[in-house]
């Protein structure tokens, strides 16, 4: 039942605010929540007024004046609890306010939420409806903007005009969040791991410091030199005209390639092509033939040029405004990108990134212009990235208990060219031999008829190998590997078959999660995180004898049960390669690290040699490293990554044995990211 709502109180008085001060230290927790000049620049913007909520009885509105008493009485304090919303956001606002660096530790109800149910939006307004429900009035409701105001303009007009209304909106965030943190930290308390240990543990031990690492992130952000993207700028601009020449004169005529609706009428009014999809008609319920995405490209892989020349036009402007105009957007003053790094975005607990996405970096082998090398180093140190090499396959191998697929692991044999090798009974040696060659060959422009044979098959068969591997990680159907291996549904089940022979417990492991999937309908990652799917019982269909084919076919799973049994191997692998980076993260972070009391030997020379991390990119962290220290400062980083999980005991308390298979790493470094690599 929700709770009479306190009135808001209005604070800027030093006696008062002293008064707020030891009510806080009292009860040693305390909701907070920042209003500001803006929410775009993460190293700009400033506190305009703020709110705090130390019970659910009183609402208090501050000026920004009351920072610095804040600061001087509370943001030192070890044993306060702040529970925000968005807590990166608000840390770094408060730091760009004069506010020194929180000491207590910060619970982000975001990442509570995401604890508690992976599947939902985990926005303040939503939760509070859902857990105490609480309707939020939205910011434009009650924040009225004018015409040529900035968020700054329209916080301080409000402020002089309604401030009653302002300090309404303001502490009752504040005063949610409390609440919000208060029901969660309740329900994460009662909810356990597959392990026995309660979620809260699992938020408090591991979350809670992972927050403050990627704040730490956020706060270091990477290097960009601004004259290269602009460099690459030119020859895509180029690129794009040459593009949009070309299109025109095989249309006929000029058209806006962003309009639905005159691609339409060029494709199929004017052109006459088969529409092969429609639209949902909208409110009008006027169903039109479609030309997304999905029509494009079919149209460009039954070989049509237009649609080829649009595609590549396309990924030409995506290029040019997401990674380089959008980025020269988001460079701060101190000439770095810092970007927001999410950890309650993706079911799989894998980070996010927006303003901007850096997880949508293009990776080396497809970064066609480069975009990676305009991310350097900071002055008198050098770029470091170590990456895990093929992470999730040795996740696989250690979750299934296949001792094939650990010995390949173990003689340090590419996992993919190991699997080929036993799958098709070749020597392993011949098939790198290939890998090498075609390599190569291909940087001679040898045209691939011109290869030996053995190469070309040899190739493919690591290609099978490392496609049927995957698909297996990320729950593929027989459909799509068939799709991208080239060939019939019916080859891609007899390969997967083929696939399985030397790795028999991998079929048993993936059988087995189906079951528990279905029984249960959740899975749980190696630390105990879970991954709830509730459709993996839905909808099954009954087994029957088949006249036609005479024999029993077994019950098949419906729609969303085949949806959540594609999905229940890949939550397992990918949460749990997310969490061996989160450990890997924490401990390459001594400031942390320390704090939650681990100590090593190569978490104090991380410390000594003063490396700064910067980002998590899917399996690779990106380093500074001070110059003068770099091969050392790569040994005790990658170190300290192969054995991510070896504090879990002390930690959690769990009964966690360490990995049953190496985790290796490749480290590498540079002037720029693309060097580094």
């Amino acid at each position: 039942m929700l709770q009479v709502l306190p009135l808001p109180e209005w604070i800027d008085d030093a006696e008062r605010m002293l008064q707020v001060c030891r009510e806080i230290r009292d009860v040693g927790i305390c909701g907070l929540d920042t209003e500001t000049t803006g929410k775009d620049d993460m190293m700009k913007e400033h506190v305009l007024f703020w709110s705090l909520a130390p019970t659910l009885d009183v609402r208090y509105c501050l000026s920004r004046r009351m920072l610095e008493i804040f600061d001087q009485e509370l943001a030192g304090d070890p044993d306060i609890i702040w529970a925000m919303t968005n807590s990166t956001f608000d840390r770094c606002m408060l730091r760009n306010s004069g506010v020194r660096e929180l000491a207590g530790p910060v619970h982000c109800t975001l990442v509570m939420d995401f604890l508690h149910d992976e599947n939902r939006r985990h926005g303040l307004k939503f939760v509070a409806k859902d857990h105490i429900g609480l309707n939020m009035r939205k910011f434009k409701e009650v924040f009225k903007k004018k015409k040529g105001e900035t968020y700054q303009d329209t916080l301080i007009r409000m402020m002089r005009e309604e401030p009653d209304s302002a300090f309404d909106y303001a502490s009752m965030d504040a005063w949610a969040t409390l609440a919000v943190h208060r029901f969660l930290k309740k329900k994460l308390e009662e909810e356990h791991t597959c392990y026995g240990i309660p979620l809260w543990k699992l938020f408090e031990s591991i979350e809670v410091p992972y927050s403050k690492v990627l704040y730490n992130n956020t706060r270091n952000g990477l290097m960009i030199d601004q004259g290269w993207l602009r460099d690459i700028r030119g020859p895509i601009t180029e690129k794009m005209e040459e593009i949009l020449f070309k299109f025109y004169k095989l249309a006929g005529k000029e058209i806006n390639l962003k309009s639905p609706k005159q691609l339409v009428d060029l494709f199929i009014r004017q052109l006459g092509y088969k529409p092969i999809k429609w639209t949902k008609g909208g409110q009008s319920g006027n169903r039109n033939p479609s030309v997304d995405v999905s029509v494009i490209t079919k149209w460009a892989e039954d070989g049509d040029e237009l649609c080829k020349l649009l595609l590549e036009y396309r990924s030409l402007e995506k290029v040019r405004g997401t990674y380089i105009d959008g980025m020269l957007k988001r460079i701060s003053a101190d000439g770095r990108i810092h970007s927001t790094i999410n950890q309650h975005v993706t079911a799989t607990g894998r980070l996010s990134s927006s303003n901007p996405n850096l997880q949508n970096i293009p990776r080396p082998g497809d970064d066609v212009w480069q975009l990676r090398g305009a991310f350097m180093p900071g002055d008198g140190y050098t770029l470091v990235a170590i990456d895990y090499r093929q992470l999730e396959m040795r996740i696989l191998a250690h979750m299934s208990g296949d001792e094939n697929m650990r010995d390949v692991i173990r003689r340090g044999w590419d996992i993919h060219a190991g699997t080929a090798a036993l799958m098709y009974e070749v020597p392993y040696e011949e098939i790198q031999e290939a890998k090498f060659l075609k390599g190569w060959l291909n940087s001679d422009h040898v045209p691939s008829d011109k290869w030996p044979s053995w190469i070309s098959e040899f190739c493919s068969h690591r290609q099978d190998a490392k496609s049927i591997g995957f698909g297996i990680n990320y729950g593929e159907g027989d459909r799509a590997l068939a799709e991208k291996l080239g060939i019939s549904i019916q080859e891609a089940k007899a390969r997967k078959e083929k696939y399985f022979e030397p790795y028999p417990r991998v079929r048993e492991f993936i059988e087995a999660t189906h079951q528990e999937c279905r029984e249960t309908l959740e899975v749980h990652t190696l630390l105990g995180r879970k991954r709830r799917l509730f459709d993996a019982d839905l909808d099954w269909k009954p087994g029957f004898y088949s006249n036609r084919y005479r024999k029993w076919v077994p019950e098949r799973p419906g729609k969303g049960a085949a949806r959540a049994l594609r999905q229940d191997v890949n939550s397992i692998i990918q949460g749990s390669a997310a969490d061996a980076a989160r450990l890997a993260q924490i401990l390459c972070e001594p400031s942390v690290a320390n704090e939650i009391g681990l100590y090593d030997e190569h978490i104090e020379q991380i410390d000594q040699l003063g490396i700064k991390q910067l980002l998590q990119v899917h399996d690779e962290i990106i380093f500074e490293v001070p110059t003068e220290h770099l091969h050392e400062g790569i040994d005790c980083l990658s170190r300290s990554m192969e054995r991510p999980f070896r504090f879990i005991p002390e930690m959690t308390g769990m009964d966690f044995r360490e990995l049953s298979i190496p985790l290796d790493v490749d480290a590498g470094y540079g002037e720029s990211w693309a060097e580094a690599h």
